[in-house]
């Protein structure tokens, strides 16, 4: 039982010094400009991607527009076709 408290304190000082250099010591700037770089660099791919995926929607918008234009055009035709047809027999 004793051991067993004694691990866990003992990782736990581990665990919580390791902590105190991640916060205490000060960022590298040449680290920071280097990520500030790659955030821009991937801020700008990221409209790009946008900007592509906005064309094909619109474009998708237009097709989907049209098809129902095709639908509603045919359904017209075939229903004059169809009304011909019978006025004549």
């Amino acid at each position: 039982m004793k051991s067993h408290a004694l691990k866990l304190l003992v990782l736990g000082c581990l665990t919580l010094s390791s902590c105190r250099n991640a916060i205490t010591s000060p960022p590298d700037p040449d680290i920071m400009r280097q990520q500030q770089r790659r955030v821009i660099e991937l801020e700008s791919q990221l409209d790009g991607l946008r900007n592509t995926n906005n064309r094909w929607q619109t474009v998708c918008a237009v097709i989907g527009v049209g098809a129902v234009g095709l639908l509603i055009l045919g359904t017209a035709l075939g229903a004059k076709t169809r009304h011909d047809a019978l006025a004549t027999s």
